[in-house]
């Protein structure tokens, strides 16, 4: 049946191709909702973006096939509307101003459903008070759909039990096998395997970490090399996630887990084992390290349209790395650094962004450069779109490794949620992929004090 969908403003200011994703239906924009856009086109960062780029594709549009207020059809048979009618307060409950934009959308619902009472007419916001004032007025709400991202579970590995030692020999003999001698002693509930999704092989004690790579099993080695700081995984998943991270052939790491489990802090340690960091070894990969993470209101702006001096503005971003870091320089003396007293650990990190070897920068900036040969750590990927991370991730160039790691149970970001946000949507579209690793940390896999442990599993 077809439906007459309205779009809140604040789904094109996240995506705006969303106007296209409603198949055969029709999609009506308000005039409010232009409006809206017009005002936040020169706002900073994604927001100012997507506003602009809406306002490009919907005059293409007109321009093309003339007024948008009779409909521009699409190419799954649907209609583009725009539709300045049906502002009046008379249409709204007692107590609903149509000095509100929201209000004014929801007007326009309303007289949408009074003109033609045999399409049902639904109200598309991912703002759950809109949504609840929308139910209030007698209006039929939804969040976009076709920005969900179902939640599947995958965590990137899986244990398998094996009833006899013989078979982990086996493996460990033979380094590559075929899957057919693993897959039999995997529970009927268990999906078939994923490319690139790790195994943890066991019998009694003995275990094979091995992982799932074109067709095969394949044995894994740890990573037994140097890790700046002679930093050593302290359980499984950080196993794994050093290997990936010291790997030259994994392009893509998603580390997906709470606070506490070392996703920043392994990341980092791996990047500087790979890059120039003041003295040029012929085993530096990467000639930069990127470090970037996303503001939660998503308007991720520039450090010029933050208060204060350059220090300033850097410093509530630096403050979580630079603790990092310097428990990185105190492990002891490095193979490129000698860290000594506090004062020469300090000098040396500071240094370490004077000469740009790291630079912290707007996660939005990302989008016009050019990443060829870069470390690139986007952190709390939890607060970005779906948009910007693509964005993001699609600027590799050769030689570059992006570490995508978040928390997808702390979004902060007020227009997104656990099914809407850029690292769940990274995980999604780039599961099975041969240049990505997904790992997926647990409160078990928390390395930090005891009580870190016991408030993790508690403060829920």
């Amino acid at each position: 049946m077809i439906k007459n969908y309205v779009l809140d403003t604040n789904l094109m200011m996240q995506n705006p191709n969303v106007i296209f994703g409603f198949k055969d239906n029709n999609v009506y924009i308000t005039g409010t909702t232009i409006h809206e856009l017009n005002h936040h086109k020169t706002d900073a960062g994604e927001a100012g973006f997507n506003s602009r780029e809406t306002g490009r594709i919907l005059t293409e549009l007109a321009e093309t096939y003339g007024s948008l207020e009779y409909g521009i059809p699409t190419d799954d048979g649907g209609k583009i509307f725009t539709i300045a009618r049906g502002v009046n307060q008379d249409l709204l409950p007692e107590g609903f101003l149509i000095s509100e934009p929201d209000n004014r959308i929801i007007s326009a619902c309303i007289y949408l459903a009074n003109e033609d009472d045999e399409t049902p007419v639904v109200l598309v916001t991912n703002d759950y008070y809109m949504r609840l004032d929308a139910v209030t007025c007698g209006v039929k709400s939804q969040p976009v759909r076709n920005d969900i991202i179902d939640d599947t579970n995958y965590t990137g590995h899986v244990f398998v039990e094996v009833a006899d030692v013989g078979l982990i020999d086996y493996i460990c003999e033979h380094k590559i096998v075929k899957p057919d001698i693993v897959t039999p002693f995997m529970r009927d509930d268990e999906p078939a395997l994923i490319e690139n999704e790790f195994i943890t092989i066991r019998c009694g004690k003995k275990s094979a970490l091995t992982i799932f790579r074109k067709g095969n099993i394949e044995l894994i080695k740890p990573f037994e090399g140097y890790v700046f700081g002679d930093i050593k995984p302290i359980n499984l998943m950080q196993t794994y996630a050093l290997w990936a991270l010291m790997n030259p052939n994994i392009d893509l790491i998603i580390l997906k887990g709470p606070a506490g489990t070392a996703k920043t802090f392994l990341s980092l340690a791996a990047g500087l084992s790979q890059s120039f960091i003041g003295q040029k070894s012929d085993d530096d990969k990467y000639d930069q390290i990127l470090i970037s993470r996303p503001n939660v209101d998503g308007g991720d702006p520039g450090f010029g349209l933050l208060p204060g001096s350059l220090s300033e503005k850097m410093a509530p971003l630096l403050a979580s790395y630079t603790d990092n870091l310097e428990v990185l320089f105190k492990n002891g003396k490095d193979k490129k650094m000698n860290s000594t007293s506090r004062i020469d650990i300090t000098k040396q990190i500071d240094n370490l962004f004077l000469s740009k070897s790291i630079e912290i920068c707007p996660l939005n900036s990302i989008r016009g450069r050019s990443l060829k040969g870069k470390y690139l750590i986007c952190d709390e990927a939890q607060n970005a779109n779906a948009q910007l991370i693509k964005a993001v991730v699609t600027r590799a160039g050769n030689g570059t490794k992006i570490i995508v790691a978040g928390d997808p149970d702390q979004v902060d970001a007020p227009r997104l949620d656990k099914h809407t946000n850029g690292l769940m949507y990274c995980a999604e579209m780039m599961k099975g992929d041969i240049n990505t690793v997904i790992i997926n940390f647990s409160k078990d896999n928390c390395a930090r004090s005891r009580l870190a442990k016991s408030a993790i599993s508690r403060m829920k």
